[in-house]
């Protein structure tokens, strides 16, 4: 899948805009429907929401696991399997 730059967003809006289908120009932009439909819903100069995603998985594990290491409890369950 191609990525899509504010030029394309551009056009896919006018696209739509005089009624040809978001899943046609989704096709001819080779992108996905749902990649163009995201891009369509927000401002051109909005930044990618992506980004803000909380990146340090080494800070979340210990929430997540409640502190125990992730292959200790692995290993216990595997072995009380046996």
């Amino acid at each position: 899948m191609a990525k899509l730059g504010r030029a394309q967003v551009m056009l896919a809006q006018e696209m739509v805009d005089r009624a040809v289908s978001v899943r046609q120009v989704a096709t001819q932009l080779g992108v996905d429907e749902s990649t163009l439909r995201y891009r369509l819903r927000r401002p051109l100069d909005a930044p990618d929401g992506r980004s803000e995603r909380c990146g340090d998985r080494a800070a979340v594990r210990p929430a997540v696991t409640g502190g125990r290491s992730l292959g200790a409890s692995h290993g216990a369950v595997r072995d009380a399997a046996r």
